[in-house]
């Protein structure tokens, strides 16, 4: 990893721990919260991620920097949001990237992924009780990136790379230890981000086999054995990572093809409406991160790459995790208070920007300008205010193209609102 790399990510990590957490909005209708929590162990990108009573499993993944040129780990990080501590589970026999990793009744499944130019079609299954790793039934085609999902406590596997050419969509029944073929996917993909919401597996984007990524919704359903086309996603995405919230799946950033960079975009479907919306929130663009769904309307969104780590030789490698929270009456404040808010127009800025904002209460307001290392670079105002809606005009003509962070402090309300200036 590059110097300024480092720095970039140190001084990152430094403004938002310095905030613990912020809420970025996009109009009235949404908002979420970012929690940035302890790094992981190891830094990795191409791993797969799951919940197991309530701790947060980071399995398997790259990490090109550990090992030379080999493309696979075998390692397991456990993450305790109690504690907020990671520590090492035993790895598993098979190092692989690009995996597949569920959960069913307490007991994880590390399933297919790759090693260098290896497709792999192993099945180990972890006992978090007794941390220790058995060898299951192989999946019946060896292949990675491809999406899963559980479902009545049987695993799904749909997409992905295939050596066979075959693309069949596959099940593995844990109770019996026994896979079955069902209804292959229309339009064959890799790279997947893949969620299940009511007895439908959604397949979102990825690399169809004339190596093209695409911005397709293909949609399972189990009771029918059957596959139908949804509306397409606003930006063709491979490399990203999906979970359901409701009825709702959120698809986290991906690589923007063909220059295999991470993108900051969450693009969000709406099952109801059949509907996508379009978010640029991510912390930091991530590509090949893992996610988890937890509680409370909450993801565990893992690492990643900012770019193709096997194209660019300066590639970084994550270890961040961050919790994403999505509030379920649409607006929260970290008082519970809901109307303190932060708008800024335009964004992206090239000269002038207009500050709105509203606070709850008459009091000191502090509201402060960071740029993408932390360093304060304006104070643009710090006084008493009365309650009620203020607005002010920011001239940013003279500062570098970038990502700028505008900080609003009212009473025990905090707010953040992400900038970014453009040329």
């Amino acid at each position: 990893m590059k110097t300024h790399n480092r720095q970039f990510l140190s001084g990152f990590f430094a403004l938002t721990l310095l905030f613990f957490f912020f809420i970025i909005s996009r109009g009235e209708a949404q908002k979420y919260t970012w929690i940035k929590l302890n790094d992981m162990i190891y830094p990795s990108a191409a791993h797969a991620s799951c919940i197991s009573s309530g701790k947060v499993y980071a399995i398997g993944g790259t990490d090109k920097t550990m090992h030379g040129n080999e493309y696979g780990e075998a390692y397991v990080q456990i993450y305790n949001p109690e504690s907020g501590a990671w520590n090492p589970g035993q790895s598993m026999q098979f190092p692989r990237m690009m995996l597949g990793v569920a959960q069913v009744n307490g007991i994880i499944h590390a399933i297919g992924g790759g090693y260098g130019d290896y497709l792999s079609d192993a099945n180990e299954a972890y006992d978090p009780s007794t941390n220790t790793w058995t060898v299951k039934a192989p999946k019946p085609t060896t292949g990675s990136c491809f999406g899963i999902s559980v479902v009545n406590n049987k695993i799904y596997i749909v997409g992905g790379m295939h050596a066979s050419q075959s693309y069949p969509t596959e099940v593995y029944d844990p109770a019996t230890d026994q896979w079955s073929s069902l209804a292959p996917i229309p339009h064959p993909v890799a790279g997947i981000a893949c969620a299940a919401v009511n007895g439908k597996i959604y397949s979102i984007g990825g690399v169809d086999n004339t190596y093209t990524c695409v911005d397709l919704l293909q949609v399972y359903d189990i009771a029918t054995n059957t596959w139908e086309t949804k509306q397409h996603m606003p930006y063709a995405r491979f490399g990203a990572a999906a979970a359901a919230i409701g009825n709702k799946i959120y698809v986290f950033g991906g690589a923007v093809f063909p220059v295999n960079t991470a993108t900051s975009n969450v693009q969000i479907y709406d099952i109801g409406t059949n509907t996508w919306s379009n978010e640029d929130i991510l912390p930091i663009p991530t590509q090949w991160a893992a996610v988890s769904a937890g509680e409370d309307n909450s993801v565990y969104l893992l690492a990643g790459e900012n770019k193709c780590m096997m194209t660019y030789s300066d590639a970084t490698i994550y270890k961040f995790l961050y919790k994403f929270k999505v509030n379920s009456t649409g607006i929260e404040t970290l008082n519970g208070n809901n109307d303190c808010s932060l708008s800024i127009i335009p964004n992206p800025v090239t000269q002038q920007v207009k500050i709105k904002y509203r606070t709850v209460e008459d009091g000191l307001v502090t509201l402060e300008m960071y740029n993408i290392t932390g360093n304060k670079i304006d104070v643009l105002t710090n006084r008493f205010e009365r309650q009620g809606v203020h607005e002010i005009t920011q001239n940013m003509v003279n500062l570098p193209a970038g990502i700028y962070f505008c900080r609003l402090k009212s009473g025990a309300e905090m707010r953040m609102e992400k900038v970014v200036k453009i040329n």
